[in-house]
């Protein structure tokens, strides 16, 4: 899969993270539906971020809809198009200009994404 990531935009109290994924997987057809969670494997989409400089870990706001992130299984594209992921956070508590991203545990982080005020 090849995975682009937005800057984290910053509004008011919270900061929105989007990424946007496109599935190469070699064992569909291009016309297959593949949604997040088949990217994801057996995890939810359940990014975070990373403050490093000031030891601290924002993992998505989360309530008992999870309206705070995209849909794993509804967030979908067919195979080799891309599809748009979301997840919101607590805006930064320090004055910070970027962190690091991890998407998924045994993932490499995407580091020094930058954060823009809107």
């Amino acid at each position: 899969m090849t995975v682009g990531i937005h800057s984290l935009e910053v509004r008011g109290k919270t900061q929105t993270l989007t990424m946007v994924i496109t599935p190469h997987f070699k064992s569909a057809a291009d016309d297959d539906v593949i949604s997040v969670f088949d990217v994801w494997g057996e995890d939810r989409f359940f990014p975070q971020l990373i403050d490093a400089d000031n030891l601290k870990v924002y993992s998505p706001i989360s309530d008992t809809y999870d309206e705070w992130t995209s849909d794993s299984v509804l967030t979908e594209t067919t195979n080799n198009h891309p599809m748009t992921a979301w997840a919101v956070f607590k805006a930064p508590e320090n004055d910070i200009d970027s962190v690091d991203i991890r998407v998924q545990e045994s993932w490499p982080k995407f580091t020094d994404v930058p954060i823009t005020e809107s």
